[in-house]
């Protein structure tokens, strides 16, 4: 089509001819994103700049970012490695379309020094897996309906979880959150020691550090400690084979007398008579010399047509504990499912594992997504990379590169 359009006849391009010219002028294969493709950059780049002057009033450990994702906790990964020859008969599972979602709520300060518990949401009130002395839930938990933000819940975590960190951390110094300008925020929240400052719309992708990396982070280890768990709870161990040239093992040795060590065999002893009618019962039955049914039956129908409540109700009373268990007062031990019972993972799994996780994402991790996102204000970008020495050489580059 380009060739027809520049009056070239008689033009055909191989791939190779087009992997050398995509190499020649620097050319890439890039995923299209909607939200990034709908920013305006000059807009953008005009409201960012004041949310950078205001953000210049403070320090940056005490700058925080909060930001809200998708966890198909069960899902596996659809791609995988298998030998050439078994390509064709490589088969994967259903938990590749897993869908069973949970949200997480993920919030940290520019230096990466003060990570917030991440919240999980989830449809369940009062999910089983927590039930029980040592089933505790390691994150903070809110139910909803659909698993996802609203009002309800940010008010929930803005009063639990944000509000008690900071004030812990910080005392009586005024921080700032910034966050995107969804509808599920509610705006009417506010608090005497924290500025509240919304990106625009279709901006938090290039603007949010959280963005711009953090969640990717905690993804990838959560999926990786995910398939570390399934590879190990594998029934076959998955051991390299012996060398070729290893001799072969001996026979095991065979009984010298097994006659001596064959258990003795137990004596045959004749199986119980059938319980049943027998011959010596036939004295007991004896037949009824009136018709029992017209001569009492008449009085007893009479007699339940006859409603009594108090009756009805006392013998439900003592007939529900007769016929039902008591509950067990004692604590429910630790539920052995899930992954611990080589199971599929549930919100207990996921819990520890995100928290653990989380746990293990470094702050200078943190600062390069916050430098990355390009919304402090370029000499406290500089502040803040110079509080890991060590990783500055890398991050500059990084900006080279």
């Amino acid at each position: 089509m380009i060739a027809g359009r520049l009056e070239i006849a008689g033009f055909s391009a191989s791939h190779d001819w087009i992997r050398g010219f995509l190499k020649r002028f620097y050319i890439c294969n890039v995923t299209m994103h909607v939200q990034e493709g709908a920013v305006n950059l000059m807009a953008a780049a005009a409201a960012v700049e004041g949310i950078r002057r205001r953000l210049e009033a403070f320090p940056p450990d005490r700058i925080y970012n909060m930001d809200e994702t998708t966890l198909l906790f069960r899902c596996l990964p659809s791609r995988s490695y298998a030998p050439q020859m078994d390509r064709r008969r490589a088969r994967g599972t259903n938990a590749m379309r897993d869908m069973d979602r949970v949200t997480l709520i993920l919030c940290t300060n520019a230096t990466g020094t003060h990570k917030l518990s991440v919240a999980m949401i989830c449809e369940a009130i009062k999910p089983l897996c927590f039930l029980g002395d040592g089933n505790e839930c390691p994150l903070p938990y809110f139910d909803q309906r659909r698993a996802w933000m609203d009002k309800i819940v940010y008010a929930r975590w803005w009063t639990t979880v944000f509000l008690p960190a900071v004030r812990e951390g910080h005392r009586d110094e005024k921080c700032t959150l910034n966050m995107d300008s969804s509808s599920t925020h509610d705006v009417e929240l506010m608090a005497d020691d924290v500025d509240i400052l919304h990106l625009r719309p279709n901006t938090t992708v290039v603007y949010q550090p959280m963005d711009a990396g953090v969640i990717v982070a905690l993804m990838r280890r959560y999926k990786r400690r995910l398939l570390a768990i399934l590879i190990h709870s594998f029934p076959v161990p998955l051991d390299p084979p012996p060398p070729p040239d290893s001799p072969p093992r001996p026979p095991p040795p065979l009984p010298t007398s097994p006659s001596s060590t064959a258990p003795a065999a137990r004596p045959c002893t004749p199986p119980p008579p059938p319980l049943g009618f027998r011959a010596e019962n036939a004295a007991l039955w004896v037949k009824p010399t009136a018709n029992v049914l017209q001569e009492f039956g008449a009085s007893r129908l009479a007699g339940l047509e006859v409603t009594d409540e108090e009756a009805d109700a006392e013998a439900h009373v003592g007939l529900l504990p007769a016929v039902l268990p008591l509950p067990d007062q004692e604590p429910r031990p630790a539920r052995n499912c899930g992954q611990a019972g080589n199971g599929q993972a549930h919100l207990l799994d996921a819990a520890t594992l995100i928290s653990e996780e989380w746990d293990k994402v470094t702050s200078e991790s943190i600062v390069h997504c916050w430098v990355k996102s390009t919304i402090l204000h370029v000499s406290m970008n500089a502040s803040v990379v110079a509080l890991h020495a060590e990783y500055r050489q890398g991050f500059q580059v990084w900006r080279i590169m």
